[in-house]
């Protein structure tokens, strides 16, 4: 991948490009300077949480913008993902019974029925907690008992950024982690099927493909929305009302949504305006058409939720 430094045409279906695979859209060159990012990721720990609310402010002010337009090429007029004043895993604990230990609650719950392990990715960490939120409603609306406290990354941005040392040792200890569940015939569902692909891109990559863990966790891991889509029936989506007219921008999503929204009667797919709804799995996507239409634009996980 190029990774030169160059300014960004303005394209509403990849606004900037992370060369992430959340999005079916692999634009190339990326004008994005990020080789650095990985190896201090420990700042985009710092900054969620409390101090979010003040970095985002200042991500709005111009002179701000001219230092990153400057140093890394980024526009001044591209919307940048917010920092989340919350951290998925934060949420996740605070509604959890706090009798049970923290580096202990997955493995107690994993000897429940119906476990599934939430592989819920950078995005919905430290940037789009709504996605999160809905996919934990999701699971256990359907039945199922999501194990979510702890972080696993697929390794993305080591490895489209020339970190092959933390790609690979990103994957291996991600399918340790994740080994212990499928091992024992817990799924790892995705809530991007963009991190997904990046996993499975990574352990056939970097990690021996004649193991027990590689073989379960390549075996029992998909992304959410086509998990959902295999179990349909367990959904209990309502009709609303009024009828939803809802726009499907992104045509692999679609696919698999489909047989979810054929569930309910009320929702009307339209290929143009006017619609309620824009449906679309990519945050950056969302961001650009947010910052130019006034359009309600979500996640395929968050309409469904919106539907329960």
């Amino acid at each position: 991948m190029n990774n030169s430094h160059t300014s960004l045409p303005d394209n509403p279906a990849c606004p900037a490009c992370l060369a992430c695979s959340a999005c079916p859209y692999r634009l190339t060159p990326t004008p994005l300077v990020l080789r650095l990012l990985p190896r201090h990721q420990f700042l985009i720990h710092a900054l969620t949480g409390k101090p979010a609310p003040h970095i985002n402010w200042l991500l709005t002010l111009a002179p701000v913008r001219a230092v990153l337009a400057r140093q890394l090429g980024i526009p001044r007029t591209l919307p940048l993902p917010p920092l989340t004043r919350q951290r998925f895993t934060r949420w996740v604990r605070d509604r959890h019974d706090k009798s049970v230990p923290e580096r202990t609650h997955d493995k107690v719950h994993a000897r429940t029925a119906q476990a599934v392990y939430l592989f819920f990715g950078c995005a919905a960490q430290y940037s789009d907690l709504a996605v999160g939120v809905a996919a934990i409603q999701l699971l256990e609306a359907g039945g199922w008992n999501p194990l979510t406290v702890r972080h696993a990354c697929c390794g993305a941005m080591h490895a489209c950024y020339g970190d092959t040392a933390g790609a690979q040792a990103m994957a291996q200890h991600t399918l340790h982690r994740l080994g212990w569940y499928t091992r024992r015939g817990i799924p790892v569902v995705g809530v991007s099927a963009g991190c997904v692909q990046q996993l499975r891109h990574a352990v056939q990559t970097y990690a021996p493909l004649n193991t027990s863990d590689t073989r379960h966790v390549l075996s029992q891991t998909d992304d959410l929305l086509t998990f959902l889509s295999r179990h349909a029936h367990r959904l209990p989506l309502r009709r609303p009302e009024p009828p939803l007219r809802v726009y499907l921008a992104d045509a692999a999503s679609a696919l698999t949504l489909a047989p979810l929204l054929h569930q309910c009667a009320g929702v009307v797919c339209v290929a143009a305006a006017p619609y309620d709804r824009v449906v679309h799995p990519d945050l950056r996507w969302r961001m650009q058409l947010r910052a130019s239409t006034d359009a309600i634009c979500q996640h395929p996980l968050e309409l469904l939720a919106e539907l329960l």
